[in-house]
């Protein structure tokens, strides 16, 4: 399956990828290229709308970002209860 990327911002509350410039610059100081970034975008619902979390921090449309998204879809978990230890009884 393909990916479908968008420049357009989530407005769902959920899990998605943003690659791109987070913060608007693509080249630094000295006017070298900055590499786009892989990064995870937290979507969360607040009462007047969402909020956007990356690296542990809020994130605002009005700090330029280029780049784009897509819905993070979480993998099926696999079953792990076989890899909890048996209780010993205390009775032996």
């Amino acid at each position: 399956m393909k990916t479908k990327w968008t420049k357009k911002w989530p407005t769902k509350p959920g899990l998605y990828w943003f690659y791109g410039w987070p913060w608007g610059r693509t080249k630094d100081v000295s006017f070298k290229p900055i590499d786009p970034e892989l990064l995870s975008v937290r979507i969360m619902q607040v009462s007047n709308g969402v909020v956007y979390v990356i690296k542990g921090t809020f994130w605002y449309k009005s700090e330029g970002a280029i780049g784009m998204f897509c819905k993070a879809e979480l993998p099926e978990l696999p079953d792990i209860s076989g890899l909890v230890p048996k209780e010993k009884n205390n009775d032996e």
